[in-house]
């Protein structure tokens, strides 16, 4: 992880309780891949993340037992393109868990891809802080968002 946010996820999603270590996740079980196509700095291309989607249903094909993707990414707008390839993902069984977006802004009126993307297996998560109030920098909307989660100073399994 050449960025260090994946891992913050990753610990946040599946690290390990009740061993004395850091901190305990939210599934102490869980089994994660790790798929990226990121750059570095947070750069990446609409091929880039329709080539991942499809790998992730091409091993769901062949028996790797996908039920959840972490999507921790976003853009402005909303591509057709991809609105197709997350419902193929859906139509593979796999639900697509999405950050709501970093831009403070009301995600019915500038929807940011892929979490408004309006498919029934997008779940978009929008951030909130330590008195559960949604974080200045987090996306919101009543159509657009789903759940909440804790998004201000969460430790993880990044030093």
């Amino acid at each position: 992880d050449d960025n260090g946010h994946g891992t913050h996820v990753a610990g946040a999603i599946g690290a390990v309780a009740n061993n004395g270590i850091g901190i305990s996740g939210m599934n102490w079980r869980v089994k994660l891949m790790s798929m990226k196509f990121l750059s570095s700095n947070g750069l990446g291309w609409t091929s880039d993340v329709l080539e991942l989607l499809d790998k992730a249903i091409e091993l769901k094909a062949n028996g790797v037992n996908i039920r959840l993707g972490n999507n921790s990414w976003g853009a402005g707008g909303i591509e057709q393109v991809l609105q197709d390839a997350y419902q193929r993902v859906e139509d593979a069984g796999i639900l697509s868990i999405c950050a709501a977006g970093n831009s403070g802004q009301d995600a019915d009126v500038y929807p940011a891809q892929p979490a408004a993307i309006p498919n029934r297996g997008i779940i978009s998560v929008l951030a909130i802080d330590s008195v559960n109030k949604v974080a200045s920098f987090s996306n919101y909307g009543f159509l657009s968002t789903d759940v909440s989660a804790p998004g201000v100073s969460t430790i993880s399994t990044v030093p």
